[in-house]
C-alpha cells in the first residue's frame, strides 16, 4: 500500500491550514477566551516540548537504553515539578522586565550585550540538530507513503527533494503563525491555542497507534503479555544499557532541554500570561507526559513482532503499512508531521526575536525607512529570518546524508542546549557570578561539544552517552 505524493502533501497543506484556521479562530476570539486562555491550553501548549523525538525517535531510544528512555519524559517532569526552585522565579523576572528568551534573561542578568549575542549564535547552533530532526522525520515519512522507488542514489535525492518541499510548505507556515502581529510583545493566543490543539492531535494519533499495535497486531493485551513470554529478548532489551551513568546523563540532558531549549522557552514563559497556569503545568505537563509515553513500548513490540524493514522509528507506518489500514498510517504520519510543525515554527520563531533582539538591532545592519513603521520593517524581518533559518535546518540535513538517526540527532541538540543550564541556574541563585565566567564556561562547553558531537556527527561517528 503506498500514497501518491500529491496526496501527501495536500494532507500536509490540509493539516496546517486547519492548525492555522485554530489560531486564526482563536485570535479573532470566535474560540472563546475561557478556553484559549484556560490554563489546560497552556499546560498542553508545552507539549511542544514533545516533537518528532516524542513520536518518532523516542521508540529507537527505548531500542538502545531499555527503560532509560523514560529519562526523555522524567527529565521534563522534574524540572516542573521543582518549579518553585527555577520556573517561577524565571517568570517573575521575565514577567516584570518584560523578557521573552533565554539571550534576553542573562543580557539583563550578566548587564552584556556580548552575552546576549553569544547566547543567540550558540542557540541558533545548537539547534540546528534539532531543525534537522523534525525535516527528518517529516522527510522519511513522505518517504515511506509514497513508496521506495530506485537504487540508493536516486532514494537520497529523492528524500532531499521531499524534505525541501516540506520546508517550503512549513516555512510559509510559521511565517503566517509567527509573524500575525506587529510587536513580539504581543501575547499570541493563537499560537497557544494552535499548539494545545497539535498537542491533542500528537496524544490521539499515538492512542490510535498503541490499539492498532495491541490488537490487530497481538490480537488483545494477554496475547501481547504471551508474546513477550515466549520472547525473554524482549525483557532483556528492556533492562540493556539500563546503568547509572547512563540514566543519570540522559535525565540530565533532558532536564535542561525542558528549559534551555528556546521553544519551550517561549512557551513557559513569552506566552505566559498568568503565573497560575505554570502551577498547573507541575502537574498538568507530567500528567500529558505519562499519557504520551504509553504507546511506545507496545508500538516498538508491534514492529518488531511484523519483522519490518523499516527503521525502529517508523514503527507506526510500519503497523499501518502490513496492515494495509490508511486510517492507521494517517495516524502514525500525523504524528509525527503535527510533533515536527509545531517544533519548527515555535522554535524558528524564538529563535528569530532572538536574532532580531540581540543581532540586528545593537548592529547598524536595520536600515530605518521613515516612509515605513518600524514595526512593520521588523515584521518582515523577523519573516526572513524565519525562512533563513528552516533554510539552514534543511542545509544542515543534506550535508548529513540521512547517515544519523532521530535518536543521534536528538541527543547531539540536547547536549548542546545543556551548556546554558548553569546561566539560568546562575541567574536567581548566584549572585557573584559574572560575564567573563559565563563566556569562558560557555565557550569552553561548546568547544567540546563542537569537537566531540556535532562536527563528528557529519562523519561516520555516532554520539553516544554513556
Amino acid at each position: 500500500m503506498s500514497f501518491s505524493l500529491a496526496q501527501i502533501l495536500l494532507f500536509i497543506v490540509a493539516y496546517l491550514t486547519g492548525l492555522f484556521a485554530v489560531a486564526h479562530l482563536a485570535d479573532r476570539g470566535i474560540i472563546p477566551e475561557r478556553l484559549s486562555r484556560h490554563p489546560a491550553t497552556y499546560v498542553l501548549s508545552l507539549g511542544v516540548f514533545a516533537g518528532a523525538m516524542a513520536s518518532n525517535g523516542v521508540m529507537a531510544l527505548a531500542q538502545r537504553y531499555g527503560y532509560s528512555f523514560l529519562m526523555y519524559y522524567l527529565g521534563v517532569v522534574l524540572m516542573f515539578v521543582m518549579a518553585t526552585l527555577l520556573l517561577l522565579p524565571l517568570l517573575r523576572l521575565c514577567r516584570v522586565y518584560q523578557l521573552a528568551s533565554l539571550a534576553d534573561v542573562l543580557t539583563f542578568r550578566f548587564r552584556s550585550p556580548w552575552v546576549g549575542a553569544t547566547i543567540t549564535v550558540a542557540m541558533c547552533i545548537t539547534l540546528l540538530p534539532l531543525l534537522a530532526l523534525q525535516i527528518q522525520a517529516v522527510a522519511d515519512s513522505i518517504h515511506i507513503l509514497a513508496g521506495d522507488n530506485g537504487g540508493q542514489a536516486s532514494r537520497q535525492d529523492r528524500q532531499n527533494g521531499l524534505a525541501l518541499l516540506f520546508c517550503i510548505i512549513i516555512t510559509v507556515f510559521s511565517i503566517l503563525f509567527g509573524t500575525r502581529h506587529l510587536s513580539p510583545q504581543h501575547r499570541n493566543t493563537g499560537l497557544v491555542t494552535a499548539i494545545a490543539f497539535e498537542s491533542l492531535v500528537k496524544l490521539a494519533a499515538l492512542f490510535v497507534l498503541l490499539l492498532a499495535a495491541v490488537y490487530p497486531v497481538f490480537g488483545g493485551f494477554g496475547e501481547m503479555h504471551l508474546w513477550l513470554q515466549q520472547n525473554p529478548g524482549m525483557i532483556a532489551m528492556l533492562d540493556r544499557s539500563n546503568q547509572g551513568d547512563t540514566t543519570r546523563a540522559l535525565l540530565l540532558v533532558f532536564f535542561a532541554g525542558a528549559v534551555c531549549m528556546p521553544h519551550i522557552f517561549h512557551m513557559a514563559f513569552a506566552e505566559n500570561t498568568d503565573s497560575r497556569a505554570l502551577r498547573s503545568a507541575t502537574w498538568g505537563l507530567p500528567l500529558y507526559l505519562m499519557l504520551l509515553s504509553i504507546p511506545i513500548l507496545p508500538v516498538a513490540w508491534a514492529g518488531l513482532k511484523l519483522d519490518h524493514a523499516l527503521p525502529v522509528d517508523y514503527s507506526g507506518l510500519a503497523i499501518g503499512l502490513s496492515l494495509h489500514s490508511v486510517p492507521v498510517s494517517a495516524a502514525a504520519f500525523v504524528a509525527g508531521l503535527s510533533a515536527a510543525s509545531a517544533t519548527i515554527i515555535v522554535t524558528t520563531l524564538a529563535l528569530a526575536n532572538m536574532c532580531i533582539n540581540h543581532l540586528i538591532l545593537p548592529s547598524t545592519l536595520l536600515q530605518i525607512d521613515r516612509e515605513q513603521s518600524v514595526y512593520t520593517q521588523l515584521k518582515w524581518l523577523r519573516r526572513t529570518l524565519i525562512g533563513v533559518l528552516i533554510l539552514a535546518g534543511y542545509i544542515f540535513f543534506i550535508t548529513l546524508h540521512g547517515k544519523q538517526s532521530l535518536t543521534q540527532l536528538g541527543m547531539v541538540a540536547f547536549t548542546g542546549t545543556l551548556q546554558f543550564l548553569p546561566g539560568i541556574i546562575a541567574t536567581p541563585y548566584w549572585p557573584g557570578a559574572n560575564r567573563k565566567g559565563l563566556l569562558a564556561g560557555l565557550g569552553a562547553g561548546l568547544a567540546i561539544w563542537l569537537s566531540s558531537m556535532l562536527l563528528p556527527l557529519i562523519g561516520e561517528y555516532q554520539p553516544r552517552l554513556m
